[in-house]
């Protein structure tokens, strides 16, 4: 049965630009609001030393070092052209360089990696050269260098261990290592004791050119901190595409406000793409 003729449409069913840009507008706005609180949350990572041009001074970028972490690798590097750079800017610009800290904004960023292979360049090029663990939740520079002792920094303070007998040679010449031992207390109460600590590093000045210290986080944890008043100079560490720059202000901040200040800053793991001078001498 017929019910009606059918009728043509005034107008197309489909599409319909006035909804769709409607649609498309209150998307655009939801998604930038997003976007903008992702960034306050999460910040923004730290790609361009051009972001820190001013700010801070800075002494060197560091490619990402491939191969196994000891100190083999590490003298064997595609990195060491880059840590004598380091090197070289340090001497050039730090005047005092008896007791160099090196710390980060945050984990995994490579400080331990910095410090190792600046103690072993400044080694190589005949300073008499101790590196200090001192990052003693996450000690690793045992295994770099190979070192079969197992007494440390903290062995000295709470066993009364002979600083001797905790200053291991290596493979470098010039170039000691004193690991972090075995902890049984807080590394905060270590060092809080400021007596304690600065006759430490009266001695290690003595005997060394240069004392570099592997420390943890800036804010992670207090330890930190408190070495940072027995340091000529701070270096801060910063992981290409991952240091997030808020961090690395807040971190910049946080030793400011005991008296310190970062004296520079080193852009680590850098892909070798990214530094165009690199690839002709790799």
């Amino acid at each position: 049965m017929v019910i009606g003729s059918p009728e043509l449409p005034l107008e197309p069913s489909r599409p319909k630009p006035l909804f769709n840009l409607v649609v498309a507008w209150a998307l655009s706005i939801v998604l930038s609001v997003v976007i903008m609180l992702f960034n306050e949350k999460y910040g923004t990572a730290i790609y361009d030393m051009g972001d820190l041009s001013g700010k801070v001074d800075i002494m060197g970028i560091i490619p990402h070092v491939t191969g196994r972490f000891n100190s083999i690798a590490l003298i064997k590097s595609n990195a060491v052209e880059a840590f004598k750079v380091l090197r070289i800017n340090i001497e050039a610009h730090w005047e005092k360089r008896g007791v160099i800290l090196v710390t980060s904004s945050g984990i995994g960023e490579g400080k331990t990696t910095v410090a190792s292979s600046l103690a072993i360049s400044m080694a190589k090029a005949g300073s008499k050269v101790i590196l200090i663990e001192c990052d003693m939740r996450r000690p690793v520079i045992r295994d770099i260098f190979d070192i079969e002792s197992s007494l440390g920094l903290a062995d000295v303070f709470w066993r009364d261990t002979s600083l001797d007998d905790v200053i291991n040679g290596t493979n470098i010449a010039n170039l000691d290592v004193i690991t972090s031992g075995y902890m049984a207390d807080s590394p905060v109460e270590l060092f809080s004791s400021t007596d304690i600590m600065r006759k430490f590093f009266v001695v290690m000045r003595s005997r060394y050119d240069t004392v570099i210290i592997d420390t943890p986080c800036a804010l992670s944890l207090a330890d930190t901190l408190l070495l940072s008043k027995f340091a000529d100079n701070i270096l801060m560490v910063i992981k290409y595409g991952k240091t997030r720059h808020e961090m690395f202000i807040k971190a910049c901040g946080e030793l400011e406000r005991v008296g310190a200040k970062v004296s520079g800053v080193v852009l680590n793991c850098v892909p070798i793409s990214k530094i165009p001078y690199m690839k002709f001498y790799i």
